[in-house]
């Protein structure tokens, strides 16, 4: 049986990282994030934009990625040797965090 700490822990095989999802999602913290998502979502920023919501919005709890340590560094300042490792993770990433919103059927209120 699962534990209620293991269900929102995302494993990303294949890159070494980790994170955690909150436990929950308030009200605000759900429209900014699709507010961000929705505002990119037909422009070629869609991706850098679902990142940013992915981590303006505290989904990326207890990150552990020992290529990219810190997802909040400017994407700028990724080593050249590590940015398609990076690009991939994020794109894995903002994938598992826009699941993750759609699957939240409750939203708690502030």
């Amino acid at each position: 049986m699962m534990s209620e700490e293991d269900k929102n822990l995302v494993t990303l095989e294949g890159y070494d990282a980790s994170f955690r999802f909150p436990e929950r999602v308030s009200v605000k913290t759900a429209l900014k994030y699709w507010s961000i998502v929705t505002a990119a979502m037909n422009t070629e920023y869609r991706l850098l934009r679902q990142w940013e919501a992915c981590v303006q919005c505290g989904f990326l709890q207890d990150w552990d990625c020992e290529r990219f340590p810190d997802p909040e560094i400017p994407l700028e300042k990724v080593p050249e040797d590590d940015e398609m490792y990076v690009s991939q993770v994020i794109m894995v990433v903002a994938a598992r965090c826009q699941n993750f919103m759609m699957n939240t059927r409750s939203v708690e209120k502030n």
